[in-house]
């Protein structure tokens, strides 16, 4: 009933509208994009009206990556809550203070921005749909869809999806530490990576479960 406020308002505007309360567990906004490390370059000077939806009308925007990051800041200022910022042309998330509101998923003409659960054990840093040629054309660190990561996880968690890489968060927490996260391990581009950088530090510990997860059709 409200994603932002957490249980405990969810549950007083339960009270209040006489609605069930809704299960839904903890979200956080991630950005599928790593076009600093990939050294993508700008293929064009833009100087039109600085938003990342106006730029995205002109040609996709200036990146080389027509998928990356546009950099002019339409999440940061969509959020409420202070959770984002710029950085070095790339949106930076904190974890602390992101209540999962979606404001910044719904307004990012890229589609870089996803909902990924609180206890997620792996993230996809990139939301190219290009094959590996073009990928790598354009970013040094861009997923070439080289399938590894779905062939090797055991959950079958991992999927290729209309030209992206998506993971069945469910799945992967309900299968556990005993996959050693193997679609990370065997990530030529390390594009596949374990929750430990700057936006999954503030996650709470995930509670595993022994009982492999069957895959969903």
């Amino acid at each position: 009933l409200c994603r932002p406020g957490g249980p405990s308002v969810a549950a007083a505007v339960a009270r209040l509208t006489g609605k069930a309360m809704g299960g839904a567990e903890p979200v956080i906004a991630f950005r599928r994009c790593v076009k600093d490390e990939g050294k993508v370059v700008r293929r064009m000077d833009y100087s039109g009206v600085p938003t990342c939806l106006a730029a995205n009308q002109v040609l996709g925007g200036p990146e080389a990556c027509r998928f990356a990051c546009l950099g002019f800041g339409d999440c940061v200022a969509s959020c409420p809550f202070g959770a984002m910022r710029l950085e070095g042309g790339l949106v930076r998330i904190d974890a602390e203070k992101c209540t999962g509101c979606g404001n910044c998923v719904r307004v990012c003409p890229k589609s870089i921005l996803e909902f990924v659960p609180r206890n997620a054990r792996v993230m996809v840093s990139c939301s190219s749909k290009d094959k590996g040629p073009e990928v790598k054309a354009v970013c040094e660190a861009g997923c070439i869809s080289c399938g590894l990561c779905v062939k090797k996880c055991p959950a079958q968690a991992v999927r290729l999806e209309n030209g992206r890489i998506m993971v069945d968060h469910k799945a992967c927490v309900a299968f556990g530490p005993s996959c050693g996260l193997a679609c990370a391990g065997f990530c030529p581009r390390a594009i596949m990576r374990p929750v430990g950088g700057e936006i999954p530090t503030a996650l709470p510990p995930v509670r595993e479960q022994s009982a492999p997860a069957e895959r969903s059709e």
